[in-house]
């Protein structure tokens, strides 16, 4: 049986935490190439997977999901109006900064696959109660890397809140 890796590229190290919405477009190219290099052997022709070796890849929000998350409190629980407006901002800017990592992975020529904690994950208390997850088991089964990250979740108790690629990871 293939051994399940969960790796986290930390948003501090693939942002800049000092400007907010600033990707390190440099290191998440020469994390792609590290990654590449563990799953795909440059020995055979076209990428083929080592054996015995399953990967998911997760990154956190940096100055991305941070800064508007901290703006409107969003892990505390979301219920007006203007909370449930930070609720979706808070989305729109994890989805930018994973959609940079995305691209770096494309560049470096690994399939891969984003799959949103806020498409798939409903939380209770802040803690995962529910994952689809079948999608990405299926993307595992045919050699696809399935991309996770920080995100919003809808809260069965708080409405809406955050969970971190940890709070995904541990589930």
């Amino acid at each position: 049986m293939a051994e399940l890796v969960f790796l986290k590229l930390g948003g501090s190290l693939i942002t800049d935490k000092d400007l907010p919405y600033t990707p390190r477009l440099d290191k998440l190219t020469e994390l792609a190439q590290e990654i590449k290099a563990v799953l795909y052997s440059d020995r055979l022709a076209g990428p083929q997977k080592q054996a015995g070796l399953k990967l998911i890849l997760g990154h956190g929000s940096g100055s991305f999901g941070h800064t508007a998350g901290k703006k409107y409190g969003t892990r505390n629980g979301v219920h007006t109006p203007e909370e449930w407006a930070g609720f979706a901002e808070v989305r729109f800017q994890a989805a930018e900064l994973n959609r940079y990592v995305m691209e770096a992975l494309f560049k470096a020529g690994i399939p891969a696959l984003s799959f949103p904690p806020s498409s798939t994950i409903v939380s209770r208390e802040g803690k995962v109660a529910s994952y689809e997850m079948s999608a990405m088991r299926k993307a595992l089964a045919n050699n696809i890397l399935p991309v996770v990250y920080g995100d919003v979740a809808f809260d069965e108790v708080r409405g809406g809140t955050i969970l971190s690629t940890e709070d995904v990871f541990g589930y």
